[in-house]
């Protein structure tokens, strides 16, 4: 009878750890989605108890986040693989990585490539190795955006590992998608940044237009207005939304009777004979004597500029806090609120990780605060949502905030309104 007691209660106590276990699973997929519909990542496959594969594109360059579980003869482990594809050809066999000490050994002994491109720091920590000629591959990591990428790969620390190949840049982070806490989340958002960032710049050294890797948002056709259909107005359109008819060309010539660059152009017009001998030559200009117009002054630093709560996002905005510092520097900055006046640019529905219950089921204004830089995504109460739906673009509203989080991937600072007030939204002082 103990026997079966004992064996009952280690059978309870083996299903309890199963049940926390596959609920704790549960909690980390339902937050990996949250954060992926929060940043426009669509979900591919996954299911209960596994995360689903991630693809977007940022600023033009298709960005994909899976998660892959890796076994060895003696472990398994899980790890998150950000992979942004390079929208333009590469050196053929490119590769590039991280150089370790062992490295050093394996090009004296064994005589491997390592291309040098003339930067002693990324010469010293970054192994380049290609098929094609050397000259070709300096040809590309020289340009400085190239060069200010592979730093950015090594100095997002040793918990990544990067490879660029001729087809994609790859960042490997272990099972950084699988944790609950936000610097987690953060590494991987560092590293969808950083890839992204490396495509494009390698792309554009290899001679990709920069008009043709522009993502939606920057050629205007996004967020161009708050109207719930999200058709961009357009220029010169009739009341009916119709576009505007083009000009004719200046070239196809004007009519005999009117010479305004849209006058209609009879289909046997001619193009002008030569001058008469007998007219005039042109005089032409005296030079100029005026002295040229003074240069425009340099704009004035905003008088926040000096605040705490400016220079912190400032230095989170140019990248000098480390990952491991971000918690206390944010804790340090949402210490204390501040005021300013928000410029609205749209509304979106408030999504994402560490929601509170008020918050949930709210609205989220983009826009940009006057006593921050940068950009701001200020999370409003769901009981405001009336008052945040009704606002427009450009509206100017003061308010008085915290700072909950900053964005990695939108580099931007998540702000939330301080409870200790009424809600300004529901009557905007702007």
């Amino acid at each position: 009878m103990e026997q079966l007691t004992a064996n009952l209660i280690l059978f309870a106590l083996a299903g309890a750890v199963y049940a926390f276990l596959r609920w704790r699973k549960y909690l980390q997929v339902k937050a990996w989605t949250a954060w992926a519909a929060a940043h426009g990542f669509t979900t591919v496959g996954g299911w209960q108890f596994h995360p689903p594969d991630l693809s977007g594109n940022r600023r033009g360059v298709p960005v994909e986040v899976v998660v892959e579980t890796r076994r060895g003869r003696k472990d398994r482990r899980v790890v998150s693989v950000v992979r942004a594809t390079i929208p333009a050809p590469m050196p053929r066999g490119l590769y590039i990585r991280r150089e370790f000490s062992e490295d050093g050994v394996a090009k004296l002994k064994r005589g491997e490539q390592d291309i040098q491109i003339d930067d002693p720091w990324i010469d010293r920590n970054v192994l380049i190795q290609a098929d094609a000629p050397a000259e070709a591959v300096r040809g590309i990591l020289t340009a400085p955006a190239v060069r200010d990428a592979l730093r950015e790969f090594v100095n997002l620390g040793a918990q990544y590992t990067f490879f660029v190949g001729p087809r994609s840049v790859r960042i490997e982070n272990g099972a950084a998608v699988l944790e609950l806490n936000s610097i987690a989340i953060e590494r991987v958002a560092a590293a969808i940044r950083v890839s992204a960032e490396a495509a494009r710049a390698l792309a554009v050294a290899a001679g990709a237009s920069e008009d043709a890797l522009r993502g939606p948002a920057e050629r205007g056709s996004l967020d161009a207005s708050l109207d719930p259909s999200g058709v961009a107005p357009v220029s010169g359109a009739t009341g009916s939304g119709a576009a505007a008819e083009p000009e004719p060309s200046p070239v196809e010539g004007g009519s005999g009777t009117d010479s305004g660059p849209g006058s209609p152009v009879p289909a046997t017009a001619h193009a002008p004979g030569p001058p008469r001998p007998d007219a005039a030559a042109p005089i032409p200009d005296a030079p100029s004597t005026a002295p040229p117009p003074p240069s425009p002054p340099e704009p004035a630093a905003p008088a926040a500029a000096a605040s705490p709560h400016w220079q912190g996002i400032q230095a989170f905005r140019e990248r000098r806090v480390p990952i491991g510092e971000r918690e206390p520097a944010l804790r340090a900055l949402a210490a204390a609120p501040l005021a300013g006046v928000l410029t609205v640019e749209r509304v979106d529905w408030t999504s994402g990780l560490r929601i509170e219950p008020r918050l949930d089921g709210g609205r989220t204004v983009i826009g940009s605060l006057d006593a921050l830089p940068g950009s701001v995504a200020l999370r409003c109460p769901a009981a405001d949502n009336a008052a945040a739906d009704a606002l427009v673009r450009g509206a100017r509203i003061d308010v008085r905030v915290r700072i909950i989080l900053w964005d990695e991937l939108f580099e931007r600072t998540v702000l939330e309104l301080d409870p200790s007030v009424p809600s300004p939204l529901v009557a905007p002082g702007r």
